[in-house]
C-alpha cells in the first residue's frame, strides 16, 4: 500500500483536546503521523502527496452490533416490503427470479396482507414459481415460507423433529411450507449451506461499499458462523478486497469454536466473544 501523506485538508482528530491538523502521513493503511504540512513534509518527502483541497476528515464510524451476512443479504436478496397485493408479489417475484442467475429465490420482507390477510403456503409461492426453490421470511423475521421445490429439495418432509413440531405447520398432504420462530434460522442455515460462495462474497461487497459511503469503517459482526463465512472474511482480507476492518464473534460448533480461538487476528480481521447457544 506504500506512504502517502495527505495535506490541505481539516483533519480532527476527536481526540482529548480536540485538536486540527491540515496534514497526515498514512503508511500501508495506518495513520502513523499528524501534524502541519510543513513539518510533515520534511520526515516523509518520498511519500505520495494527496491534496485533500480543504475536506473535512474525521475518525471512521464504528457499528458496534451488526449481523454482516445477514445485512448484506437484506441488500442482494428480493426485498418484499411495501408489497401490499398478490399482483405485485407476483410481478415482483418473477421479476427477480428471472435477473438473477442463481439457483434459489431468497427474499423477505412479506407481511399476510399480500395474501388476503392469511398466513402464506407453499401452495401460493407454487402458483408463481415452481420450478426454483423459494424462500421468503416475514418482515419480523419470526416466520418464513417456502414452496414445494425447496420443501423436496432440503428433505424437510422427512425430518422426524420438524413433522412434531407446532411451528411447522402441516396439512393433509404434510408441512405447509409455513414455519415460525426456530425454524426460521435453522431453515435459512440449510439454504445458506448450499448457496455458492459467490453469492456471499457479491453481497459482502455491495454492503462493505454502503458502509464506507456512510463513513463505517469498522463492523462488530455479533454471530460470525465458523468456519465457512469467516473462511469467507480471511479470504477476502488476503485478496486485499476487504477494506472494512471486522471484530467477528465466532458461532458454530463447541469443536470448531476452539479451532477459532486459537487463530491469530489479521490486518482487518480480529476475534471478538464467541456466542454460545
Amino acid at each position: 500500500m506504500g506512504k502517502t501523506l495527505y495535506i490541505n485538508g481539516v483533519i480532527r482528530t476527536m481526540d482529548d483536546k480536540n485538536s486540527v491538523y491540515d496534514s497526515m502521513f498514512v503508511r500501508d493503511g495506518r495513520i502513523e503521523d499528524l501534524g502541519d504540512y510543513d513539518s510533515l513534509k520534511e520526515k516523509y518527502y518520498d511519500a505520495e502527496i494527496v491534496d485533500l483541497q480543504g475536506r473535512l476528515v474525521l475518525p471512521g464510524f464504528t457499528e458496534s452490533h451488526i449481523h454482516v451476512i445477514e445485512a448484506a443479504r437484506s441488500i442482494v436478496d428480493l426485498n418484499l416490503k411495501g408489497i401490499e397485493t398478490f399482483e405485485e408479489f407476483k410481478n415482483v417475484l418473477i421479476s427477480f427470479s428471472k435477473s438473477k442467475d442463481t439457483e434459489w429465490v431468497i427474499g423477505s420482507g412479506w407481511d399476510e396482507g399480500i395474501f388476503g390477510g392469511r398466513m402464506p403456503n407453499r401452495y401460493d409461492i407454487d402458483r408463481v414459481i415452481n420450478d426454483k426453490p423459494v424462500c421468503l421470511v416475514r418482515q419480523d423475521g419470526h416466520s418464513m415460507v417456502l414452496n414445494s421445490k425447496a420443501l423436496k429439495l432440503l428433505g424437510l418432509n422427512e425430518d422426524e423433529n420438524i413433522r412434531i413440531s407446532k411451528n411447522a405447520i402441516k396439512d393433509d398432504e404434510g408441512l405447509t411450507g409455513l414455519f415460525y420462530e426456530e425454524w426460521v434460522f435453522e431453515i435459512l442455515g440449510l439454504v445458506m449451506e448450499r448457496i455458492d460462495e459467490s453469492y456471499f462474497e457479491n453481497a459482502l461487497m455491495v454492503l462493505q461499499r454502503e458502509l464506507l459511503k456512510s463513513g463505517i469503517t469498522m463492523v462488530n459482526d455479533i454471530m460470525t458462523q465458523y468456519p465457512r463465512i469467516f473462511k469467507i472474511y480471511k479470504r477476502l482480507q488476503e485478496e486485499g478486497k476487504l477494506k472494512i476492518r471486522m471484530a467477528c464473534g465466532g458461532l458454530g460448533k463447541s469443536k470448531e469454536l476452539e479451532k477459532f480461538l486459537e487463530l491469530e487476528d489479521g490486518m482487518k480481521i480480529k476475534k471478538a466473544p464467541v456466542n454460545i447457544f
